[in-house]
């Protein structure tokens, strides 16, 4: 048997874990920051919740949190870094809307 895989499959194998690495890395941010101003209880009550109820928010705000006060960043850039998900989220969001509009 023999299987070869194309630059197209070797692409989309390395996007996927680039962004299973990222994710991960922002469940962590955000572990820093509840944990920061709440404690490590609250902060693995949020980090579960986020999995448990598949929502990104808790995620967002800890990550918010772990970017501007346990790192220092400047409001703006941790914001930017927060929601970074949005600039994906956006365009997509918008060309639904506009595919809808059209049927």
């Amino acid at each position: 048997m023999k299987y070869s895989v194309t630059v197209k499959e070797t692409i989309e194998n390395t996007m996927v874990f680039l962004m299973l690495v990222y994710a991960g890395f922002m469940v962590y941010v955000a572990y820093l920051g509840v944990e920061f101003h709440w404690g490590v209880i609250w902060a693995l009550v949020i980090v579960g919740s986020a999995f448990v109820l598949r929502s990104t928010l808790p995620v967002i705000v800890g990550a918010f949190f772990g970017a501007s006060d346990v790192w220092g960043w400047h409001w703006s850039l941790a914001l930017l870094f927060a929601f970074s998900g949005l600039i994906f989220l956006i365009p997509t969001f918008i060309l639904f809307v506009i595919k809808g509009l059209k049927h």
